[in-house]
């Protein structure tokens, strides 16, 4: 059982981490710390030598990342005797004789530090209940996470609590709820190891423990994998196929307030005979919410299947042989041709709701809240004012992290232009080939005039007949409004 720190000993623990280096900015330093230890892929003989060095960094790493026993003598003088005890007796470290077994995983994201089980537990028969560590998943969910003020959040699957603890910065009250039981004792724990005191947790299937309660925003990192077994309950669930990512949107829908976001990572299949697309658009048909999708991912089956049974490969070949295609063959004989996976948002509003899907690399490296937001806000523009005649009314505003490009190539003794290109800096990627003509004319989108008045610009400057003008300009902006390039 892990003991709660007392606000002056977190503190403590903070500070020593902090010196020592086992810092979020210290792991993106160091590339080889960004992939999880494992003997399974290869990488451990490597990690030991990198942490060869008796530092204080070093004993850490190998403690609360690799999760490995140390003697006490290879521990003295690097962690010192206040804050050792502190470890011992919160129950983060288990004395063993003559050594120290780690009780926890510990890993620093946003200025804040998390403990999960360790790595030992995650590879031994008592996984099937786990509490994971702040994984790619958790950190996507994060960078995309909105963080305007909300009176109430809900962390559904919170595991550890990493995005409760995030979300409580900017929420007054933060509930977490995870099926795990275990979850709650992290919960608390990561807590109050990072001093924050509005957070309620509690033990149960998906909204049940919150049933009579609605919220501001809504955080799910749900145990979406697509697999006919749900004994592990971080990552699969007992229901068909992507039937409780469904469930988790259209009971979510009901548990948000008007103007309330849910915001959750999920994976979905496309069967024979319906697109992925068709399939999404059932998801939130009568929901009353604006939806966002973003595909990041696509598998075939077969890739799927192997993908989520390679890592039992190096411990048991004949086992992972058979899950591989025990899920194979639950695939096809339900017709699933892809696994896809990505992020979803979605906001509860009154009028008529739009749907909205695109396919975007989820790999980015900064938060992204505010291009959620503004993405709402101009496709709701852009829902409402459906005519050219209304959208010639609108001031539309080129994003601020937009970037012109050229690129030229050599020939005939001169410098040709090969090609120009329109891209986002900053946020989520997008792309786009444009004309001279439409780059000078994105060019006065600042926010100053309508479209009409620089539609009218344009017609003047080309000689072009202004109705022509006005109906290309209107096109232009609808496209660049749905790549995010341009502001309405």
């Amino acid at each position: 059982m892990l003991k709660p720190f007392s606000p002056s000993d977190a503190r403590r623990l903070r500070e020593f981490l902090q010196e020592a280096g086992y810092t979020d900015e210290e792991f993106r330093k160091r590339p080889a710390l960004m992939d999880l230890p494992s003997r399974r892929a290869g990488n451990w003989p490597y990690l030991l030598d990198y942490t060869s060095d008796p530092r204080t960094l070093n004993v850490l790493l190998r403690l609360f990342l690799f999760g490995m026993r140390l003697e006490r003598p290879a521990v003295a003088g690097l962690i010192s005797p206040p804050v050792l005890d502190l470890m011992t007796g919160s129950g983060m470290l288990a004395p063993d004789m003559d050594g120290l077994v780690p009780s926890v995983m510990l890993t620093p994201l946003d200025q804040n530090w998390f403990a999960a089980d360790p790595l030992w537990r995650m590879e031994s028969e008592q996984s099937s209940d786990t509490v994971l560590w702040a994984n790619q998943t958790t950190r996507v969910l994060n960078l995309f996470s909105i963080r305007r003020p909300s009176r109430s959040t809900l962390d559904l699957g919170a595991g550890c609590g990493v995005l409760s603890v995030l979300a409580s910065k900017h929420s007054e009250r933060v509930a977490a709820t995870d099926l795990n039981p275990r979850s709650a004792e992290f919960t608390l724990f990561n807590a109050r190891l990072n001093e924050v005191e509005n957070i309620e947790s509690y033990t149960g299937d998906t909204f049940d423990p919150v049933q009579d309660r609605t919220f501001d925003l809504v955080l799910a990192n749900p145990p979406f994998f697509v697999t006919p077994t749900s004994s592990r309950l971080y990552c699969e669930n007992a229901m068909e196929l992507d039937d409780y990512c469904r469930r988790v949107v259209r009971e979510g829908a009901r548990h948000l307030n008007e103007d309330g976001y849910l915001q959750m990572t999920l994976e979905w299949v496309q069967t024979s005979g319906q697109s992925w697309q068709d399939r999404l658009a059932g998801w939130l048909d009568g929901t009353g919410c604006d939806a966002w999708i973003l595909r990041g991912y696509a598998r075939e089956a077969g890739e799927y299947a192997h993908e989520r049974n390679k890592d039992a490969y190096a411990v048991n070949p004949e086992r992972a042989t058979q899950k591989f295609h025990e899920c194979l063959d639950y695939y096809r004989a339900r017709g699933v041709e892809q696994v896809c996976g990505g992020v979803l948002a979605m906001r509860r509003r009154s009028g008529k709701n739009w749907l909205r899907m695109e396919e975007v690399p989820l790999d980015v490296g900064e938060p992204v809240g505010d291009s959620v937001l503004e993405v709402f806000a101009t496709q709701t523009v852009l829902s409402a004012y459906s005519s050219d005649e209304q959208l010639l009314s609108l001031r539309p505003r080129l994003a601020a992290s937009a970037v012109l490009e050229q690129q030229f190539r050599p020939g005939e003794g001169k410098w040709t232009l090969a090609s120009r290109q329109l891209r986002l800096s900053q946020g989520l990627p997008a792309f786009l080939a444009v004309e001279s003509q439409v780059a000078e004319f994105l060019a006065g989108c600042d926010g100053s005039l309508t479209l009409g008045e620089l539609a009218q610009q344009l017609a003047a400057r080309v000689k072009a007949p202004p109705e022509n003008v006005r109906q290309q300009c209107c096109a232009v902006v609808r496209k660049l409004a749905e790549r995010r390039v341009i502001a309405l």
